[in-house]
This record gives C-alpha cells, sequence and structure tokens, in this order.
C-alpha cells in the first residue's frame, strides 16, 4: 500500500510538468476541480498517509493558479 501512495504522487507530480499547447494540463485540472485540495490537505492528520498526500499537495501549490 505504502508503494501504492508513492507511485501515486509520482505521477501527480510528472503530470503537473506536462504541457499541451504550452498550457500546464494538470494546473488546468486542478483550477476546475478544487475540491481536491479540500481532501489532500486533511491528509497531513492520518500519519499513513501524510507523507504521500503532502507531496501530492506540494505539487499542486507550486502553480499559482491552484494555490490560489
Amino acid at each position: 500500500m505504502i508503494k501504492a501512495r508513492q507511485d501515486a504522487a509520482h505521477v501527480v507530480k510528472n503530470l503537473h510538468g506536462q504541457r499541451v499547447n504550452s498550457r500546464l494540463i494538470a494546473s488546468d485540472y486542478m483550477e476546475e476541480n478544487a475540491d481536491l485540495v479540500d481532501i489532500l490537505v486533511p491528509g497531513y492528520e492520518d500519519s499513513d498517509i501524510a507523507l504521500s498526500y503532502g507531496a501530492i499537495l506540494r505539487d499542486c501549490i507550486r502553480h499559482q493558479i491552484v494555490a490560489r
């Protein structure tokens, strides 16, 4: 299970760097689905998932659109 969470964090990190027609597609998706950030933030309270959720959240908020 830990390996799966690490893999998911790596996938999200790679997606945040992908560009289609010079647009960051993950940022566009996160802008339209901002409720995903609301799911990630409480993940810090669960020590079993805090590291994975934290890595994903850090990748998400690196983009100005998502950080707003």
